[in-house]
């Protein structure tokens, strides 16, 4: 990925986090190794680095974990909460969020942020989101999530200002859902 994709895509990344639910574009350009899509990819290739340990659910796909090792230099954590970020390439199989790292008291910002890879996204129906960055209410379909998801990132918010950072990536286009948004009923 060149200098002024990764510029692109951090610029996207802070679009998605400051106007939670605004879907937006990722990974034009890029083919990663399956099973991880371009917008995944994208994101991996621009926050990732030797710093910051990664967990991902994807323990048999040697060509994955060669490729964010080689690109990013990001050493590989054993467990979620020991993760900086958690690469979610099975969304279905998400764990529980309670297993991330929401950070400390004094540290809120250590949290753990989730990178999960889903099947779509879409503002026509599905959470519907208030907070920060968002005038009155937003949208924020996506496809494949555990039907868990909902209700444990609705548990997480009384944690606040501890708590998860999430971005979804479908194929080249991404959202976020940042710690600060709320999930209405």
């Amino acid at each position: 990925m060149s200098p002024v994709e990764s510029q692109r895509t951090f610029r996207a990344v802070l679009d998605a986090m400051s106007r939670p639910g605004r879907i937006v574009p990722a990974g034009e350009n890029l083919s990663p190794p399956s099973p991880i899509r371009a917008a995944f990819g994208a994101v991996c290739l621009t926050l990732l680095d030797f710093e910051t340990p990664v967990w991902i659910d994807l323990h048999d796909e040697s060509a994955v974990l060669d490729w964010i090792r080689f690109h990013c230099g990001a050493p590989l954590s054993a467990s979620p909460r020991e993760a900086a970020f958690a690469l979610i390439t099975h969304p279905g199989a998400l764990c529980p969020l309670n297993r991330f790292h929401p950070g400390e008291e004094e540290r809120p910002e250590r949290s753990a942020t989730v990178l999960v890879q889903v099947a779509g996204l879409g503002n026509e129906s599905g959470l519907t989101l208030i907070g920060p960055g968002i005038e009155d209410t937003a949208r924020l379909s996506v496809d494949g999530l555990p039907s868990s998801f909902r209700v444990e990132r609705i548990a997480m918010e009384a944690l606040f200002p501890l708590g998860l950072d999430i971005i979804f990536a479908a194929d080249r286009t991404m959202a976020a859902l940042p710690r600060t948004t709320r999930i209405e009923g």
